[in-house]
């Protein structure tokens, strides 16, 4: 068997277990969200909002691009690996040690005294992921998906467990700090059992075993750190000017936007970042490599957030209520949001797959620039809704940008019919959008059977109108996703 044959079949066994995982985590994540909506209010979720904007700029801090180079350098020793190592478990303790001292000095400036002691619970995290998260690389890089996928669902049952057990006993944004550390234990704890058995670690740290990973590291840490500022800086913002209420919603709306990009994506970007980088020599099969991963994120994106737009205000009625009204707005522009970010999603995977994380750091410069410019706009003109326009419209720009920053340069010549696709993906999915909201106006039935009724008509227009005019192409998606390869079907 080649090579080629070789990492495809890898790639289609990983896609498999990722899949399944990830409707797995789907459900979970959102029964979850449905069952605390109901036993916990906005501002909770609006105090568990300014405490993860922290807990998730510690978890960048102690990566700061280090496993990214993992994947990336084929060729990566014990002896660097080991270093790699202590270095984010020695900046684990002093983020744990900075961000403890820093967390009167938040809850002084929101005026919010419990929000010294949740951030206080929340920055034991800091000590505990970089025990783990090089061990989940190299389960990564190795294709060893199943395994790496068994801690991720047993680390979401049990916090989610917690979560919910704290939230019925009345703990409030409690629950929502201490379910996600307890996430973050279980995780740390299956990974460094997992990771201490097969590959160990040295007890060692100089700064001569990873020299030649530096430039990479620099430019990951500071795309991450731009790229973290614009993800999560307008959630300490928007509750420190519009309060913990809007904050809450806002946030809320958020979560279960991200839940399809966050879940589905991963499924196929975590395989094909270190299949990309295993062919990196050879753009033309980086090029087929990555034609698949965008084909296979819009077919599957795009009609998810379509149907979730048009649905969306039924949904919170039924399940979450009238108090959660106020975020039907935010959900169906993050939706909108969510298709388009289904394009420009793996560029990411591309351009570190072929060692040029430079371009990921002038994207986010780009990117961040236009994104404050929408938040100082927001904060002058005491509007929220404003604020989330302009984020649409950010996005609407940086996907008119995406071939000439990423593909263009970084695929030359082999990026030539890349779109094509996505724009049947996203045509039959807005005539997929056109029907099903023809059946909502009309009125003809009311509540879940609507609602079912609904997708069910949108999954079955969308796919027949695929099997109809594109039946070579879902065929051709389902045998890389979900097919084993023979050496002579590999081109």
């Amino acid at each position: 068997m080649t090579d080629s044959a070789g990492i495809t079949n890898d790639s289609a066994r990983s896609v498999k277990s990722n899949a399944l995982t990830t409707a797995a985590l789907a459900v979970i994540q959102t029964l979850t969200i449905s069952i605390l909506a109901i036993l916990l209010d906005p501002n909770d979720f609006g105090l568990f909002a300014i405490v993860l904007v922290f807990v998730n700029f510690g978890r960048f801090l102690t990566d700061f691009g280090i496993n990214n180079a993992i994947i990336h350098f084929q060729d990566m020793d014990d002896n660097s690996r080991s270093s790699l190592y202590w270095i984010t478990v020695v900046f684990g303790l002093v983020l744990f040690v900075c961000f403890s001292l820093l967390a009167p000095v938040v809850a002084l400036i929101f005026g919010i005294p419990d929000l010294f002691t949740l951030l206080l619970i929340s920055n034991i995290v800091f000590l505990l992921l970089p025990f783990g998260d090089q061990f989940a690389m190299l389960l990564q890089k190795g294709f060893m998906f199943p395994q790496l996928n068994r801690i991720k669902l047993l680390s979401s049952i049990g916090g989610s467990a917690i979560t919910i057990y704290l939230a019925a006993v009345g703990a409030g944004a409690f629950a929502l700090v201490i379910g996600n550390l307890f996430n973050v234990l279980i995780w740390t704890a299956l990974l460094l059992f997992v990771g201490l058995r097969r590959w160990g670690v040295h007890f060692r740290c100089q700064l001569a075993d990873i020299r030649r990973y530096l430039r990479f590291i620099a430019f990951q840490f500071a795309d991450k750190s731009m790229s973290f500022i614009f993800k999560n800086i307008d959630k300490p913002l928007i509750g420190f000017f519009f309060g913990t209420h809007l904050l809450g919603l806002y946030s809320f709306a958020w979560n279960l936007a991200h839940i399809p990009l966050g879940k589905l994506a991963p499924v196929i970007t975590q395989v094909g970042f270190p299949a990309l980088a295993r062919v990196q020599k050879s753009i033309d099969k980086v090029r087929r490599g990555y034609e698949i991963i965008l084909d296979l994120l819009s077919f599957i994106l795009i009609p998810v957030y379509f149907g979730l737009f048009i649905t969306t205000p039924l949904i919170f009625e039924l399940l979450f209520g009238h108090r959660w009204d106020g975020a039907i707005f935010f959900m169906q522009v993050f939706c909108i949001m969510g298709a388009m970010r289904a394009v420009i999603y793996p560029s990411n995977s591309l351009s570190l797959a072929l060692g040029r994380p430079d371009l990921n750091f002038s994207w986010s410069f780009f990117y961040l620039a236009l994104f404050l410019c929408a938040l100082t706009i927001a904060i002058g003109t005491h509007d929220i809704y404003l604020f989330t326009l302009g984020m649409l419209s950010i996005d609407v720009i940086l996907l008119l940008r995406l071939h000439h920053h990423f593909h263009a340069p970084l695929l030359r010549q082999h990026s030539k019919g890349l779109y094509s696709p996505i724009y049947t993906n996203a045509l039959f999915s807005a005539v997929m959008l056109a029907t099903v909201h023809c059946v909502n106006i009309l009125g003809f039935f009311s509540g879940f059977t609507k609602i079912g009724i609904m997708v069910f008509l949108g999954m079955a227009l969308y796919a027949g109108l695929h099997l109809l005019f594109n039946l070579k192409k879902v065929l051709f998606l389902c045998k890389h996703a979900f097919g084993r390869v023979n050496a002579d079907n590999v081109n």
